[in-house]
C-alpha cells in the first residue's frame, strides 16, 4: 500500500510542478506581450504628433496657431459662422459645421477661401446634416 501511495505522492508533485511552470510560461509570456505593447505604444505616440484640443465659443478664442479641424454648431446664419471661425482656421484646415439640412446648400460659395467638401451620408435622412469646408489660399 505505501508504493502505491508514493506513486500516486510523486504523480500529485508532478502534477503540481507541472502546473506550475504552465504557470510560471503563461505568466513570462504575458509580460512580455505587456512588454510589446508597451513599446508599440511609446512607437505610436513617438509617431504621432499631439494634437491641440478646445472647447470654447468662437469668439471667445483667441489662438497663437489656428486648428487643423474646427467642429462648430451652425447657430448662427451661415456667412457670420464663418466669420467667426475664420480666425480658428488656416489654409488648409477644416471646418466642420452641424447645421439644420436645408442650410446645407447655403454655405456652398459663401466665402471665396472656404471651399464645400462632400461630405458621405449614410443612415436614416435626419433634420441636421454635417457641411465640411476646407479653408484655401484665395
Amino acid at each position: 500500500m505505501s508504493k502505491l501511495l508514493d506513486k500516486l505522492k510523486g504523480a500529485e508533485r508532478e502534477r503540481i510542478e507541472r502546473e506550475k511552470s504552465g504557470e510560471e510560461v503563461a505568466q513570462a509570456r504575458a509580460g512580455e506581450e505587456r512588454r510589446a505593447l508597451d513599446l508599440a505604444r511609446e512607437r505610436q505616440a513617438a509617431e504621432v504628433e499631439l494634437r491641440r484640443l478646445a472647447h470654447s465659443r468662437a469668439e471667445d478664442l483667441h489662438v497663437e496657431r489656428p486648428f487643423d479641424t474646427v467642429l462648430a454648431r451652425a447657430v448662427a446664419p451661415p456667412a457670420e459662422l464663418l466669420s467667426v471661425c475664420r480666425h480658428l482656421t488656416a489654409p488648409g484646415s477644416v471646418l466642420l459645421l452641424l447645421t439644420a439640412a436645408h442650410l446645407e446648400d447655403a454655405f456652398h460659395g459663401l466665402a471665396p477661401d472656404f471651399v464645400a467638401r462632400p461630405v458621405r451620408k449614410r443612415g436614416p435622412v435626419l433634420r441636421s446634416t454635417i457641411v465640411m469646408l476646407e479653408r484655401i489660399d484665395a
